[in-house]
């Protein structure tokens, strides 16, 4: 029904829920019940002159006047007509919420955790193309041998002396050719060849292809083991007659004597140092 502005009696009480407001004075009988509400006006005509008690718990006896704090729930009490009667809550209406305050600092950085468990083995990829070799990469590299006598007295003069060499691993592939001069002087003893890379040991061999006076060829072979160095080698050659039957060496007077022209061509391969 419309109650605007209009006067009406409650009989058996009122009960106001979900925030309702009174448009003007109210009058409230004097409380019987515990339930019952009070006005300010009602409190103010009250004469505190009990004791005032704080506990989470009704005081165990209590005379009329006296008050309790409910410590636990912050709310306060009268006793009054043998009742703990409400007189004030201690939760006020929630107010507006405030302005969000400044994002804090950063913390550390937590400790990392466990490793966790293995994946599935994944599915085996297509077999790729077969690549180039090692060897079929890049070109050999050019080195200046060296020749010595194994008494002295070796001079190149106008000679030449070449070589190239390729390192595969701790395998070395390599040539040299040495062409007599008109001004060379072929020393004193045999000659020893310098190795592009220092070998493993002295126990290899080469092979060696002598050429005299554009014509004559003689075999020989590169061996390390007749001085037993590892960064150089003598070339021998069998006896160059029936009636030798011990190696010689090349060198000075031997397996002749080198003139203009004459040269010597050797090649192999030998475990690296």
């Amino acid at each position: 029904m419309t109650t605007n502005n209009k006067d009406f009696k409650v009989k058996n009480g009122i009960a106001v829920t979900d925030g309702g407001t009174f448009g003007g004075p109210v009058t409230v009988g004097e409380p019987t019940d515990p339930s019952h509400a009070v006005t300010l006006g009602y409190l103010d005509g009250l004469s505190f002159s009990g004791a005032m008690v704080v506990s989470e718990t009704p005081p165990g006896s209590a005379g009329a006047g006296d008050i309790w704090f409910d410590s636990s729930s912050g709310a306060t009490f009268v006793y009054y007509d043998s009742y703990w009667v409400q007189v004030m809550s201690s939760t006020g209406p929630q107010g507006e919420q405030g302005i969000q305050g400044e994002t804090g600092a950063t913390g550390a950085t937590g400790a990392t955790g466990p490793t966790g468990p293995t994946g599935p083995k994944g599915d085996k990829g297509d077999k790729g193309d077969t690549g180039e070799s090692a060897s079929d990469l890049t070109a050999w590299t050019a080195y200046t041998p060296t020749i010595t006598a194994d008494q002295g007295g070796f001079s190149l003069g106008n000679g030449t002396l070449s070589g190239r060499y390729k390192q595969i691993g701790k395998t070395v592939f390599f040539t040299l050719k040495f062409v007599f001069g008109s001004t060379t002087s072929a020393g004193t003893g045999h000659w020893n060849f310098s190795l592009p890379v220092t070998a493993y040991n002295s126990n290899f061999t080469f092979s060696a292809a002598i050429l005299d006076n554009g014509s004559a060829w003689y075999g020989g072979l590169g061996n390390g083991n007749y001085t037993g160095s590892t960064t150089s080698f003598a070339v021998i050659i069998p006896g160059t007659s029936a009636s030798v039957t011990t190696w010689a060496t090349v060198g000075n007077g031997g397996p002749f004597t080198w003139g203009n022209e004459d040269n010597i061509t050797i090649s192999g391969s030998y475990e690296a140092a």
